[in-house]
């Protein structure tokens, strides 16, 4: 497992917060959008979403374009060649019952 892999596992599946953060990626997969859009589609409030997307932007999994509030957030490319992993642990999180975990 080399190190980008060992950063996707502690933010999506070792770490508190990781079903929100999966939550997020998903929707990001689907369509990219500001953290307010976030904020609505996940039903996490502005704040939470800020947390985690700054985590996310910090470890390479997001990336942002764009300036101020009108920043859109991106999958990065490394992400999107691990789509698999991600799938698997988004996979294994719905299975054991995480899928409704909140905040």
């Amino acid at each position: 497992m080399d190190y980008f892999e060992q950063t996707i596992y502690w933010l999506l599946a070792g770490s508190k917060g990781a079903l929100n953060r999966l939550k997020i990626i998903s929707d990001l997969e689907k369509k990219p959008m500001n953290m307010n859009e976030l904020s609505k589609k996940t039903g996490l409030n502005y704040t939470t979403i800020q947390h985690h997307i700054d985590l996310l932007l910090e470890n390479n999994l997001l990336v942002e374009r764009g300036s101020k509030y009108g920043k859109v957030l991106f999958i990065s490319s490394q992400l999107i060649e691990k789509n698999s992993l991600v799938k698997k642990l988004f996979d294994e999180s719905v299975l054991h019952g995480e899928k409704n975990e909140q905040k």
